[in-house]
This record gives structure tokens, C-alpha cells and sequence, in this order.
């Protein structure tokens, strides 16, 4: 279980973790296992937190949870199982309280300091020339249609089901490196199965396995064959809070596929990849050319904050971010590939139902 953030500072540090799992689907009983409390106590807590929030039901506490990620504060869906345990390596969790924090850096000052540099070099190179060089890149002008396309993603495919590496890398500018191998198999809209290991530290946080059937999401551990089961949320299938064009996005806000929030595992951020059309693109967003990745188009678009920049290599079918780099004060952070993929191809149902060898947490 993650350290929870504070949905609102009504809520106590106890309460806010019992929010947290309440939004990722968890029954009573199960709040009360995971907080190691009696199931009268998480009741008690449940009970409190609807009180402080003014809600009738769990669907409403669920809502006003997103309501607060939606104004701005942290939304505390990951586990901290899917990242490197080390001190250094929870600093490198590109949390999406942190994303905003990036996007408002979008300042002033860094235009102001552009549009310096840009004097500077027309006067020694020539306005003409600017220009020409300017038109040179060809896709430029695609830039919109390419977030656009990030936006709706999750509308153009059914299937996917593929492999992809995550490697963090030592922010004080270390050699150590940490990779993850994450497994998955999405059907649309609900149905999903996300496995993974550590490919540095084998047999380190390999234990889980993460399936949701459509209407049930189960967390498996492998190991004692054993699994929890939770309902899925309502909200997981709410795209009413998803923008479809560029001009009802919000500067100051993330958009979160709904369904992804509740995948345990960090490739869901470029399975879904609508975060990425965040901010203003006329200044944030370089269009720099294009790629062919695991014999697919993409499209590669730089992202440039005040502190560094990232890079995403966008396919230019169906929107998914099929590699992706990151940056923070010249030094590399982050990189994620995904080794490969099939879109739209039939799936095998049967992977999103839990073993028949696997028994519930708890049962002998």
C-alpha cells in the first residue's frame, strides 16, 4: 500500500488512506486488512469520511476523491510496488501532482527567454532565413492533430496486448539503474491483465499480478497463490470527464483515462496516454519528426518545461506513446519502451479470469 496524500485536510491521515482504497474498489473488509484494522473500524472511518465530505454513498466519496484531483490536488491511485523501493529510486515517481507542478512552469519567463534567444539569432542570421528553416519542418503544423489524436486514444483501438521496459535512472547522476518488465493485455472498455518483474533484482517485487474481468478487479499473489477481490469501480468507465478536443482542455489540469487510474503498473500511462496533451501546445509542444518503432509510424513530440523536457514517440494510428524519455536538469530520469505490441487482434478471454489454482486471501 502506498504512503496515502491528502485528498483534503478535513480528512485525517487514517481517513485518507481508507479513501484511497475505497477509490481503488475495496470492499470494507478488505480496507480493513490492507490497514490492518478491524472491519468495525474501517466502517468507522468510512462513515467519518462521509460525513466530512457530505456524502450520502460510496459512489459519492469516489466522486468528490476525483473532484479533488480534478481541482489540482494529488491523486493517490499508484501502489508504491510498482516502483523501486530505494530512497533514490521513490524519488524518481513521476506522480501526477508532479506533472502539473511541470505544466504550470510554463511561465512566463520561458517565453520571455525564448523570445529573447529568438531576437538574438534573427538579428545574426537573418528574419528570412528564420522563417525558411522554420517552414523546413514539415510537420509542425500537424502538432494539434497529434494531441487531438493523444486525446482519443482510447477510441481507436479494442485490444492490446504487449511487453514494455521501464528504466529509472539515479536522479543524482548515478550509474545504477532499475528496470521493470511489465506485461499486459487490455480489452476494452474494463477488461485488463498487467503482470511484471524486476528484470535487475529477479524474484525482487515479482510477486503480483493484477486482472479486472470487466466488473471485478483481483490482486493475485502469485507466490501463495492467493487473491483479493474488489468491485470495480463506476467511475472506471465515466469518459464524460475526458476532453476531446484541444479546446476543452484545461491548462491546469491532468486528464486521467478513468480505467487507468486503477491499473497497478506504470505502463498505463502510455497505454493511455491522454495526460500527455496537457498544457499550452503552441509553446510547450515540438513537433521534431518521425519514426518507425516496431513497424509503426510514430510521430516524435518534445515536451519542454522549465526544468527539462520529455520526449514521446506517439503512434501515429491509435495514439499510444510507444517510447518515451524524460529529463530533469540534463539528466536522464526516465525511459520507457515498449518492446512490442498487437492492437485490434482477438484476445483470449480467459486470461482476465483468475486461475482456477488460486484460492481467496485468508481461505485455508
Amino acid at each position: 500500500m502506498a504512503n496515502s496524500l491528502s485528498y483534503n485536510n478535513k480528512l485525517t491521515s487514517r481517513e485518507n488512506e481508507a479513501l484511497d482504497l475505497l477509490i481503488n474498489g475495496k470492499s470494507n473488509k478488505q480496507i480493513a486488512l490492507e490497514m490492518g484494522i478491524s472491519e468495525k473500524t474501517a466502517e468507522k472511518h468510512i462513515a467519518s469520511i462521509y460525513r466530512k465530505i457530505n456524502a450520502c454513498n460510496r459512489a459519492e466519496a469516489i466522486r468528490w476523491g476525483l473532484e479533488q484531483k480534478n481541482s489540482g490536488r494529488d491523486f493517490p491511485h499508484e501502489d508504491s510496488s510498482d516502483f523501486p523501493h530505494s530512497t533514490v529510486y521513490r524519488r524518481l515517481l513521476r506522480s501526477r501532482q508532479e506533472r502539473r507542478i511541470l505544466m504550470r512552469k510554463l511561465n512566463l519567463l520561458v517565453s520571455i527567454t525564448a523570445g529573447i534567444l529568438l531576437g538574438i539569432i534573427a538579428i545574426g542570421m537573418g528574419i528570412p532565413r528564420i522563417l525558411m528553416e522554420t517552414q523546413s519542418v514539415r510537420a509542425s503544423s500537424k502538432i494539434d492533430d497529434i494531441l487531438t489524436l493523444v486525446l482519443n486514444s482510447h477510441t481507436k483501438w479494442d485490444t492490446a496486448k504487449g511487453e514494455a521496459e521501464i528504466t529509472w535512472y539515479d536522479p543524482n547522476g548515478g550509474e545504477k539503474t532499475q528496470t521493470y518488465v511489465n506485461q499486459f493485455v487490455i480489452y476494452q472498455p474494463l477488461s485488463a491483465y498487467i503482470d511484471g518483474y524486476n528484470k535487475n533484482e529477479p524474484g525482487f517485487n515479482d510477486q503480483e499480478l493484477w486482472i479486472s474481468d470487466g466488473m471485478k478487479i483481483y490482486d493475485l499473489n502469485k507466490q501463495s497463490k492467493t487473491y483479493t477481490e474488489g468491485s470495480l469501480p463506476k467511475f472506471a468507465n465515466d469518459l464524460s470527464v475526458m476532453p476531446r478536443n484541444l479546446s476543452e482542455v484545461k491548462t491546469d489540469t491532468v486528464y486521467d483515462h478513468p480505467f487507468s487510474l486503477l491499473i497497478p503498473a506504470p505502463i498505463k500511462e502510455y497505454i493511455y496516454p491522454e495526460w500527455f496533451a496537457q498544457g499550452n501546445p503552441t509553446s510547450a509542444y515540438t513537433l521534431v519528426g518521425e519514426d518507425n518503432l516496431l513497424g509503426r509510424s510514430t510521430w516524435v513530440v518534445s515536451l519542454k518545461y522549465a526544468t527539462g523536457q520529455a520526449t514521446a514517440w506517439i503512434d501515429q494510428s491509435i495514439g499510444m506513446i510507444l517510447k518515451y524519455s524524460r529529463e530533469e536538469n540534463g539528466r536522464k530520469i526516465v525511459e520507457v519502451n515498449i518492446t512490442s505490441i498487437e492492437v485490434n487482434m482477438p484476445i483470449d478471454s480467459s486470461i482476465f479470469s483468475v486461475p482456477a489454482d488460486y484460492r481467496p486471501n485468508g481461505q485455508p
